[in-house]
């Protein structure tokens, strides 16, 4: 009887033991699920979001003007979308667009199309000379840029203000923007939208992120951007007008 006893009590002590073991690993599973639900209220996440642009033509076949819906400027918007502040931001834009490549067709197209306008293109830079009756009108000249850089103090999630950051692109996207429109303009019963499919090809923005939240933990993301069919509208007063969106790819890159 004793030794029957003493077998069920060893019995009894060891369910004891595992179950106080199984309790201490669920307490703890529990308390590291906390800890991670506590901190998502500092954690930020900034992303690009798809930003359209209009074009407008402005007094001349040769005057089109690229914009944002409500900005002079061409220009990246990014979002804090996530929970906390991001502070410390460093935005890095890489433009990996063969500028020289692409603007030699447009220089022989344009000279192809009889527009009066002369390309002077080097590996680095272009620059444009606008005629009229022979006569220079204007003259722009820009460099290609490969990348820039920017440093933001801090951006505050959107639940609590809709303000976003945002990047401007260099003259050179610009550029090819609107040239690329004039001369899809004088090639409406040709091959227009070959001339839009070109571009799409050419366009390449690469966004990398380094941001930390509250706490000073960092956080770092990569996206791409590319350019999307444009929309064509046309008005009696104005002609053709066009939408632009440079949207974020759905997967990231290495």
């Amino acid at each position: 009887m004793n030794e029957w006893l003493l077998e069920h009590k060893l019995l009894i002590e060891l369910i004891v033991a595992v179950s106080t073991v199984l309790t201490l690993i669920v307490i703890y599973f529990t308390l590291v699920e906390m800890k991670k639900q506590r901190l998502k209220i500092y954690e930020p996440f900034i992303l690009p979001v798809n930003s359209t642009f209009n074009v407008i033509k402005e007094i001349s076949d040769l005057k089109w003007i690229v914009n944002s819906s409500d900005s002079p400027e061409l220009f990246l918007q990014l979002r804090n979308i996530g929970q906390g502040v991001a502070k410390d931001i460093v935005i890095e834009l890489y433009y990996p667009i063969k500028f020289q490549e692409y603007f030699k067709i447009l220089a022989n197209e344009f000279k192809e199309n009889d527009i009066s306008m002369n390309f002077d293109i080097s590996d680095k830079s272009c620059c444009i000379e606008e005629k009229k009756d022979n006569k220079i009108i204007k003259r722009s000249n820009f460099p290609f840029e490969s990348k820039q850089k920017y440093y933001f103090d801090y951006s505050i999630p959107i639940r609590d203000d809709d303000t976003s950051i945002n990047l401007n692109l260099p003259t050179s996207i610009k550029e090819m923007f609107s040239l690329t429109i004039i001369l899809y303009h004088y090639n409406l019963n040709i091959r227009p939208f070959e001339i839009f499919e070109r571009l799409i090809n050419y366009i390449n923005i690469e966004i990398r992120i380094n941001y930390k939240d509250n706490l000073s933990r960092k956080y770092k993301d990569s996206f791409k951007m590319v350019l999307d069919k444009p929309g064509v509208s046309f008005s009696s007063e104005e002609g053709n007008n066009f939408k632009l969106s440079l949207d974020r790819e759905n997967k990231y890159f290495a």
